[in-house]
């Protein structure tokens, strides 16, 4: 009996990572052109990250751990900077600044990407 590799979805934590690797080369690449290391602690980068993890995952996850993991990944951080993305993170979550995007958004996105490819 032959199985089809090809046809098997990875699952929990492997699909997570690939997802997670995803969202860090798509970091990398929007800030490429951008010096991170003076903007380490930017509270819009912070919020930017957070808003990619919820709209992939919700809040299924630790979304601050995921921040810190992927801007970690992105440029290296010291133990105060972690901290203080931390609490910078905990304020905008306060604020209801890294929240879901809407369905109305969601689809105006789709459908920019999707005509931008034709």
């Amino acid at each position: 009996m032959k199985t089809k590799t090809s046809l098997v979805k990875p699952k929990n934590v492997l699909k997570a990572s690939l997802k997670i690797s995803a969202l860090v080369e798509k970091v990398s690449q929007e800030f490429e052109k951008v010096d991170l290391e003076s903007l380490k602690t930017d509270p819009n980068i912070i919020e930017y990250v957070g808003k990619l993890i919820v709209s992939e995952f919700g809040k299924k996850i630790n979304v601050k751990e995921k921040v810190i993991e992927i801007i970690a990944k992105v440029i290296t951080l010291t133990e105060q900077e972690i901290e203080a993305i931390g609490r910078i993170y905990d304020y905008l979550e306060q604020e209801g600044k890294i929240v879901a995007p809407t369905v109305k958004l969601q689809a105006y996105n789709w459908a920019k990407n999707f005509l931008a490819k034709k």
